[in-house]
């Protein structure tokens, strides 16, 4: 496989500002470690090119015109090399010798390349931009492990969180980013496939009024139901945030979250609350690395132990229910249906 890049320098300034550079880290790892798996790459760059990271594993260099004699020694040649000022003339670096590039003839190589192309895979990535809204009956008929999320990735496919496999997840964001949304997807989704649900509500809200069994703000305070729980439940409370004055119902939850063989637990509260939270049930359930950041902010990550990106906006605001699923580190961009 020949891989072609032409302008390393513009193609790294750009992939800086993505994904906190990750794709730059990975191509330069793919240069680096492609070889050995007979991949042969070609990369053209300006004068960066010769001081970068790079430099190790292309050992075959070709330098056209220069202007600045250091480039010369940049590129291991003396500065009597010197390079001629016609187009395609230049040095090969590992001998010294001149050599004349020829010009191809662009549209017969292109006939003949075309004639000879494979045929194109049946699958191809496409990128689609994220829906600022999804209604989760739309999403009924999507097949796979896990209580549906709702959509997201590069091709807007319908998303699920495996709560048997990942038993601990939190849900973060600030007022207004769709954090009970999140709660109230998950119980139907749950509660369709007959897993009893027991939510907690301090505060009331939307995952309050279904029709699963609810500890409200009176009874908050008391873990005796959370203690007696079919163990196969999954609790999932709202404003976990305001649970921080009752020692008794975090102890009992942090019993849940401990349980080795059923059971889930899903935290959801403020990213600010949250990521201060080193001990008791809110520290257990973020070892996990699993869960859902709503409206995030670069440093929201940490949270989860990721880098994020900044939330999309719609006309200067948040989209509501839009974040990213983090599942044991690994993070996907996601729309929460509603």
């Amino acid at each position: 496989l020949l891989l072609l890049v032409d302008g390393w320098d513009a193609l790294v300034e750009a992939l800086d500002t993505v994904d906190h550079g990750r794709t730059g880290e990975a191509l330069a790892a793919l240069l680096r470690d492609g070889p050995a798996a007979g991949l042969c790459a070609v990369v053209t760059g300006h004068r960066a090119l010769l001081t970068s990271r790079l430099t190790a594993v292309l050992p075959d260099r070709l330098l056209l015109r220069v202007s600045d004699p250091t480039d010369l020694l940049l590129a291991g040649l003396p500065t009597t090399a010197g390079t001629s000022s016609l187009p395609g003339r230049g040095v090969r670096t590992s001998d010294g010798a001149g050599v004349q590039l020829a010009l191809a003839d662009v549209e017969s190589e292109v006939a003949e390349v075309r004639r000879t192309w494979p045929d194109p895979p049946a699958h191809r990535l496409q990128v689609r931009e994220l829906p600022t809204s999804v209604a989760l009956d739309d999403l009924a008929d999507a097949a796979g492990e896990g209580v549906l999320l709702g959509v997201g990735g590069d091709e807007g496919r319908p998303v699920r969180l495996d709560l048997d496999q990942h038993r601990m997840a939190l849900v973060s964001g600030p007022p207004g980013s769709g954090r009970s949304t999140v709660l109230v997807t998950l119980a139907r989704g749950l509660g369709a496939a007959g897993v009893p649900v027991l939510a907690i509500c301090p505060r009331g809200g939307p995952l309050a009024v279904g029709p699963w069994p609810v500890l409200a703000a009176d009874d908050v305070a008391d873990p005796a139901r959370v203690v007696s729980l079919d163990p196969r439940t999954v609790v999932l409370v709202d404003d976990a945030d305001l649970l921080l004055d009752h020692p008794e119902l975090d102890a009992a939850l942090d019993a849940v979250a401990h349980r080795r063989t059923a059971g889930s637990l899903v935290l959801a509260g403020t990213t600010a609350a949250l990521i201060g939270a080193y001990r008791g049930t809110a520290a257990t359930v973020r070892a996990a690395r699993t869960g859902v950041l709503l409206a995030p902010t670069p440093t929201d990550g940490e949270l989860l132990g990721v880098r994020t990106e900044p939330a999309d906006r719609a006309g200067g605001r948040v989209v509501p229910g839009r974040g990213v699923l983090v599942v044991a580190g690994h993070q996907l961009p996601l729309q929460v249906a509603r």
